[in-house]
């Protein structure tokens, strides 16, 4: 499965240009948008165990995909370029590539999760917008929230697994387990949900300025 909740490379990332450069700049449009989390829950209730993560060495693959009613896989940040709002304080460090880690359910168990209820957004932070000693621009994201509609989480997993080495242990302290450096391999299995999102209630709009309620998202593998 291509990268999604948490999504690499930026490939779905919307560009947006950066304010003129010179003079004086503000700067404010270049921070973050906070967005609304919707909790994600994944339950095995199939007979046998599922295993989740990269299929191919080396990659990595998220607990699930978010998409919007075209079918466009959303982006929160990538791994690259640098996310503006630390960018802004002299921090251009690029996130580090999470590790590729392959979670096991056993029937029964769950897997939870999470998305901000944000998409990335490509930006170009003008000079001025950047600490002292800058030279030129730098392309940046931004988060910003979703717009309101019907999105689609969907996961994919794997009857079987093969881990470095051939055997397979459990990182201690861990549940449910996970291992590292193994590939999903076996029968691939998919299940979805879907959920009406309400980006006002993200925005702070919500009747007589209530707090929003709660969004989750049950993604079921049936037997």
């Amino acid at each position: 499965m291509a990268a999604g909740g948490n999504d690499s490379g930026g490939r779905n990332a919307v560009s947006e240009g950066g304010g003129a450069a010179g003079g004086s700049e503000d700067c404010s449009g270049y921070s973050d948008q906070p967005g609304r989390t919707v909790d994600v829950r994944i339950t095995n209730n199939a007979e046998s165990a599922l295993y989740f993560g990269p299929m191919t060495a080396g990659s990595y693959a998220p607990l699930f995909e978010v998409t919007d009613a075209s079918g466009k896989v959303l982006t929160n940040f990538s791994f690259s370029p640098a996310q503006c709002a630390t960018a802004m304080t002299g921090d251009k460090n690029v996130a580090a590539i999470p590790a590729a880690e392959t979670q096991r359910l056993l029937p029964g168990e769950t897997a939870d999760g999470g998305w901000r209820g944000t998409v990335a957004v490509t930006r170009t932070l003008p000079v001025a917008c950047q600490p002292p000693g800058a030279s030129a621009p730098l392309p940046c994201q931004k988060e910003v929230v979703a717009q309101s509609g019907v999105y689609t989480f969907s996961t994919q997993a794997g009857t079987e697994v093969n881990c470095p080495g051939g055997e397979c242990s459990c990182l201690a302290g861990i549940s449910p387990c996970f291992f590292v450096g193994a590939v999903v391999s076996g029968q691939v299995v998919t299940a979805q949900a879907t959920l009406s999102f309400d980006a006002s209630d993200a925005l702070g709009d919500t009747a007589g300025g209530a707090a929003p309620t709660t969004l989750a998202v049950d993604i079921d593998f049936e037997p």
